[in-house]
């Protein structure tokens, strides 16, 4: 396997690890955010007007939590990058990965490095960040959709988010306003 190969590989693996972290911290941050608002409104009587903020609020901070995701995993997005984190871990190859994959240095140079860049196996490290940051998102996704699930559905109500708690329920069918009224007609004298 190339230096080239053994970079692409390894970057294609961190993608799927950092993307994997980014969905599981997204939603754990929704529903966690969700599970605060529905127990807060269930324990205690907020505004109308709470049932549509804390709804925004959840998908504003899932955004948020997106979007430094994404911006601290945006070394796994560039070749080079990769390179020099796979240098990080194995301190023996001495830039000789980032030196073989420089197009000024194709040729000979990067054959001559290619025995030593093969005794590296990058799998370990993908593995150990894989446990390292996939593993917290995960279980801070699943303990968010367990306590999500786990509050009552009375609570859940209270925030008018149809899509995420099911449809809504029907309105409640108004009374009559006028049922307290009585009139009492008088037939003119002329009838």
């Amino acid at each position: 396997m190339t230096a080239f190969e053994r970079v692409r590989r390894t970057k294609r693996a961190l993608e799927v690890v950092i993307g994997s972290s980014i969905i599981f911290w997204t939603v754990a941050t929704l529903f966690g955010v969700l599970t605060l608002g529905a127990a807060l409104s269930g324990l205690v009587a907020l505004p109308p007007v709470m049932s549509v903020v804390i709804p925004v609020v959840a998908v504003l901070a899932a955004i948020a939590v997106l979007a430094l995701t994404i911006w601290r995993g945006r070394f796994a997005w560039s070749f080079n990058r990769v390179a020099l984190w796979i240098e990080e871990r194995a301190p023996e190859l001495r830039y000789a990965l980032v030196t073989a994959i420089d197009p000024r240095y194709q040729g000979e140079t990067a054959r001559l490095m290619e025995p030593l860049i093969a005794r590296v196996d990058t799998g370990g490290f993908v593995r150990t960040a894989a446990k390292r940051s996939t593993r917290p998102s995960a279980i801070a996704m699943l303990v968010a959709l367990g306590v999500f699930m786990a509050i009552p559905q009375s609570w859940k109500k209270n925030l008018h988010t149809p899509t995420i708690f099911g449809p809504p329920a029907p309105p409640a069918p108004m009374g009559n306003p006028l049922t307290p009224l009585t009139a009492v007609v008088t037939p003119p004298a002329y009838a």
